[in-house]
């Protein structure tokens, strides 16, 4: 069995993982990760994750609106595990919102005067070479 979860500050990054892995762990600069740094790892993973399932273009915005939905299901009818599940792939479905955006938008948002929701078209709109 692992121990606690740490985060070990190396210069100017974080380390974050099982105690007895962490690089200088002997050291002072070793310290329990906190709440909020132990579910960004989680929502990154599963950031991770999600991307090589589903990889390039997505319906993201639908895809957030389901997530939300199986929140308020599970909220009003399921564990709080289950609830604690789906709140995370709302927040990594958040986040492809705002990393990845939504292409099926962007004809209507061209219309509209808009600029992308993609991050490669808006940073080719302002002339920019990557995001």
């Amino acid at each position: 069995m692992t121990g606690p979860i740490v985060s070990v500050e190396i210069g100017r990054s974080t380390w974050q993982g099982p105690a007895e892995e962490a690089p200088g762990r002997e050291g002072e600069n070793a310290r329990l990760a906190t709440r909020e740094e132990l579910l960004a790892g989680e929502i990154l993973a599963e950031l991770t994750r999600a991307r090589a399932k589903f990889p390039g273009k997505n319906v993201t915005f639908a895809a957030l609106v389901e997530e939300v939905g199986e929140l308020a299901t599970a909220t009003f009818e399921e564990s709080a595990d289950r609830v604690r599940k789906e709140a995370v792939q709302v927040a990594v479905m958040a986040m492809r919102m705002v990393l990845d955006g939504d292409h099926c938008f962007e004809p209507w948002r061209a219309e509209k005067g808009l600029d992308p929701l993609d991050p490669e078209l808006r940073a080719q709109a302002e002339g920019r070479d990557h995001v």
